[in-house]
């Protein structure tokens, strides 16, 4: 009897295996395929723009940084942007701000071009290395910093007056460089354009940080504006600049 139910068991399960019906058909497996593939194109770019928000607001927060560190190295007497260079060409004349709200101060000083940017050279701390293996225009993590000042080109007064500034934070593969060391900005990269950052239509990615890229390369970073108040400044000689 137990022979018999063993002989049934092996013919069931063999007529089972050979059965038409038996796994996967092809429009089951067809099915799968395509529920994976939806699964895949739902969750793929939630990935991407997740990672590039990621890296983007790095490098929003390195260029807040840089931008706070400029300013308080100007602050001590540490950077010098009074008299730097005769060719300074980042100087706004705050005569012209009469009627103007502060948030518009330094609008109508250009972002950096090809004729300009070899003022850069001479201003110390423009060029930051954010990721200790040296500043490189072909890193994305390293950063190029414009300085602007009001005031005089020659700067006289500013020493006691004081003056305005304000900093533009671009990324540094945005520029181009000689193969000196540490490398001397020698212009921009072809096809880039640095904007100012004042239009948001220009700049609609500028410094934001939710972005599905990774992130513009003519728009700053950053725009910090600061006053500058000399230590042994009178209230007279800051009511003079005001």
């Amino acid at each position: 009897m137990r022979t018999m139910r063993k002989q049934n068991t092996r013919l069931l399960l063999i007529k089972y295996l050979l059965s038409t019906q038996a796994g996967f058909s092809l429009i089951e497996s067809l099915v799968a395929v395509v529920v994976v593939a939806i699964l895949l194109a739902a969750i793929v770019p939630m990935v991407v723009l997740s990672t590039a928000s990621r890296v983007q607001a790095r490098r929003v927060d390195l260029a807040t940084q840089a931008a706070r560190s400029y300013v308080d190295g100007v602050r001590a007497g540490v950077i010098n942007i009074i008299d730097p260079v005769a060719s300074f060409p980042y100087i706004d004349d705050a005569s012209t701000w009469v009627g103007t709200s502060r948030s518009q101060y330094f609008q109508s000083v250009p972002a950096p071009t090809n004729a300009t940017v070899a003022a850069l050279n001479a201003l110390p701390g423009i060029k930051i290395d954010t990721n200790g293996d040296g500043f490189s225009v072909d890193d994305p993590q390293d950063l190029v910093i414009q300085p602007m000042r009001s005031g005089a080109p020659d700067g006289n007064n500013l020493d006691s007056q004081g003056f305005y500034m304000a900093v533009r934070v671009y990324r540094a593969d945005a520029f181009l460089a000689d193969t000196a060391t540490p490398p001397n900005l020698t212009g921009i990269r072809a096809g880039v354009s640095l904007q100012t950052g004042n239009n948001e239509t220009d700049c609609p990615n500028g410094s934001r940080v939710f972005t599905s890229s990774n992130g513009s390369l003519t728009c700053p970073l950053v725009v910090m504006k600061v006053d500058v108040y000399p230590t042994d400044s009178t209230l007279d000689q800051i009511k003079g600049r005001l």
